[in-house]
């Protein structure tokens, strides 16, 4: 059924834990599925795959009256490695199927070459656990030549609108689907957020301010970093770090800053951040480590990233190490300013 808010859900897509990397890199990517009126968008983006072999994109859908996995296509790779794709559909008839986007859980990239989907990388909306034994649940392929049609239902409703702008089978052509969708995208208007008190935006800030949870937030550190939240990740020993029960947070928080340990340990803890933008979309994660300003307390003398050094508060003298990453394409970024 179609409707008129903007629904946005952020997936990060990690290797899966049994495989063993191609090139013996950490393969890394994300998914984001976006929904306005009738339309849906699905994208993917990952890095560090193997240019010769093939793989497909596919949405993992894991509800109760619905275990099936969908295979929408293959996902182009580049000669360094970066896969990029996307898929449009209607928001009631995803990959030509039937099914509305509501039935999608998770999304990931398979390597092609079996009747059983072998997932590269899969992640889950929202930090969501799914039950054991979804790998085995059916694979399905797209149905490319039902992709473009309305649901009969949605042609009902708009019989006399879509005599006008549609053809006789009930079909419109991709590029019209895809203008369609541009135009809703930049149709949108969003509120700008207080910069001091905030709630990060989207599927991406449910994930991440999940991540967050049991940590003290930390209001005004920065007041130079503007639309930035901050916690505070203590740090008794080095067991501390190690904990992997909670496999997002151990990924995103302690795996990153587990080769700085000599430099956190010394104050007992580091600092979390998400950087968004005024309209509360995060751009960044930033990982601050405490310190003075010189080159003994400065992460291997900015080797690694931490470049930037910002005091905290009215402190002139102790302050943090910062080091602002890109969770989208897995890099670490130097801020202009």
């Amino acid at each position: 059924m179609a409707h008129n808010k903007l629904y946005r859900n952020f997936i990060i897509l990690q290797e899966d834990e049994k495989l063993q990397s191609p090139n013996g890199k950490v393969l890394s990517g994300y998914a984001k599925i976006e929904a306005k009126g009738d339309k849906c968008k699905v994208t993917f983006y990952a890095q560090n795959l193997k240019k010769e072999d093939e793989y497909s994109i596919v949405l993992i859908c894991n509800k109760k009256d619905m275990k099936k996995i969908v295979d929408m296509g293959p996902i182009k790779v580049s000669d360094s490695g970066k896969g990029e794709a996307f898929k449009e559909y209607y928001v009631d008839n995803i990959a030509g199927l039937e099914f509305g986007y509501e039935k999608i859980s998770g999304a990931g990239i398979c390597k092609k070459g079996s009747s059983k989907a072998e997932f590269m990388l899969y992640g889950f909306m929202n930090g969501e656990k799914p039950q054991e034994g979804w790998k085995s649940s059916e694979l399905i392929k797209c149905d490319d030549k039902n992709v473009n049609s309305k649901p009969k239902e949605y042609l009902k409703e708009t019989k006399k609108e879509t005599k006008k702008k549609e053809d006789g089978c009930g079909c419109k052509d991709r590029d019209n689907l895809s203008k369609e969708f541009e135009d809703y995208e930049r149709s949108i208007e969003e509120e700008t957020v207080d910069p001091n008190d905030f709630r990060v935006k989207g599927g991406t800030g449910d994930y991440f301010e999940g991540i967050a949870k049991g940590f003290s937030e930390v209001k005004g550190c920065f007041k130079e970093i503007s639309y930035s939240k901050w916690y505070k990740i203590p740090v008794k020993d080095i067991e501390d770090m190690c904990n992997a029960k909670d496999v997002d947070k151990y990924t995103v928080v302690y795996y990153p800053m587990l080769n700085y340990y000599p430099y956190i340990i010394k104050h007992g803890h580091f600092m979390m951040g998400y950087k968004c933008d005024k309209k509360g979309n995060l751009k960044y994660l930033v990982y601050a480590i405490p310190g003075k300003k010189d080159k003994y307390d400065q992460p291997y003398v900015g080797k690694s990233g931490f470049v930037t050094w910002a005091k905290c508060k009215d402190d002139e003298e102790h302050g943090y190490w910062l080091m602002f990453y890109d969770y989208k394409t897995s890099k670490v970024v130097v801020p202009s300013k």
